[in-house]
């Protein structure tokens, strides 16, 4: 969490310093309005892959993640992992290529694909280009 939060905001405190200090710090930053996204569930029968894949800099330690679910919204398959030093689009790409890997392993049904990377959605869609 401290490692996350230092490289989110950029904090020129040690971490150290930020987990002595956490209350103080974290009060000193303005609170932000933010948008929770609604999970929308897929059609009866099918289920929803959602991944994820980040970088804590372009290259640096990366790590990515995934979930499946019914169209009940219960948890078929979730993880996630690091994986090494990464750029933000690999993570994402591997985030998606995994959970399909293991999606057509599993030989579940039909599949709705949800993520944030615009670029890791097109690469799946045409094998011709991508990281």
């Amino acid at each position: 969490m401290i490692s996350w939060y230092k490289a989110k905001v950029k904090s020129p405190y040690s971490a150290g310093d930020m987990l002595r200090n956490w209350n103080r710090i974290i009060s000193e930053r303005p609170l932000r309005k933010s948008i929770s996204p609604r999970w929308i569930a897929p059609p009866a029968g099918w289920f929803k892959l959602n991944f994820d894949g980040s970088s804590f800099g372009n290259p640096r330690p990366a790590g990515i993640g995934r979930v499946l679910r019914n169209e009940l919204g219960d948890e078929i398959m979730s993880f996630s992992i690091p994986i090494g030093v990464s750029d933000a689009n690999s993570a994402e790409a591997r985030a998606l290529l995994f959970g399909l890997k293991w999606y057509a392993a599993n030989n579940m049904g039909p599949l709705i694909v949800e993520g944030d990377s615009s670029n890791a959605l097109a690469w799946a869609a045409n094998r011709s280009s991508g990281p």
